[in-house]
């Protein structure tokens, strides 16, 4: 499966956790992107962006249209702290419930909306739906579009304790891997810096899905679909 490169990433930085254009090349350091679905969701985004910030992390936030211009200055706030913001469909809908031509009118409308909020445009998108979604239907990726998968799905939205959560990820952890996980979660919440702590002490660098794609870990190959109009690939973990 072709990889997706994300270009533009090579130049100088000193934001927090950023790598520079010699960690970008440097293959010994192992990077891992947490991703958050479904929000902007006050007061947990403000909550997310507190701990990120605290903890000197940078994410990757899929959100969804409707909820970004509901709390547009959420949005902006998560651009403020150096937050990567993606595309999660306008309404959220299910997958099986949609045609490749409605998701595309799903994810147009929100990466406009998204552009016109924070002046930046992006190919990535998240299809909503859930894992078992994404294997039993014929996801169809829309021309011009990117979609981010994933290696360790948190299964969050299923509400479980924090401790099966932190197993979850630290048992799937790897370079160039892909963390998912939700915006409106407690137990996510309490989570969350614990695990940040433990990975980082095991050598991870936090980094946005776009700067991953930009380092190009062979690892990372299984958690994303490539832009060829085909379907969500069933071999990843």
């Amino acid at each position: 499966m072709a990889m997706i490169i994300v270009p533009g990433l090579c130049m100088a930085f000193d934001q927090p956790g950023i790598l520079n254009p010699a960690q970008v090349a440097d293959s010994s350091i192992r990077r891992i992107a947490l991703t958050f679905d479904d929000g902007p969701k006050p007061p947990f985004t403000e909550e997310l962006i507190d701990e990120l910030a605290e903890a000197r992390v940078r994410a990757t936030f899929f959100v969804v249209g409707r909820q970004a211009q509901k709390y547009p200055e959420l949005v902006r706030e998560l651009m403020a702290h150096g937050h990567e913001i993606a595309n999660h469909s306008w309404d959220h809908p299910s997958v099986r419930t949609l045609s490749a031509a409605a998701l595309k009118a799903e994810l147009d409308k929100t990466r406009i909306f998204l552009k016109q909020l924070t002046g930046k445009d992006t190919p990535l998108f998240r299809a909503p739906g859930g894992t078992v979604e994404y294997l039993r239907h014929k996801v169809v990726v829309p021309e011009g579009y990117e979609m981010v998968m994933w290696t360790v799905h948190t299964l969050d939205h299923e509400k479980p304790s924090a401790d099966l959560i932190r197993e979850r990820v630290l048992t799937g952890a790897r370079d160039g891997g892909v963390i998912l996980f939700h915006t409106g979660v407690r137990s996510t919440m309490e989570a969350l810096p614990g695990l940040i702590r433990t990975l980082r002490s095991e050598g991870y660098v936090f980094v946005t899905v776009s700067e991953l794609l930009g380092g190009a870990p062979a690892s990372l190959a299984p958690a994303l679909v490539s832009p060829f109009r085909g379907f969500a690939h069933p071999s990843f973990s």
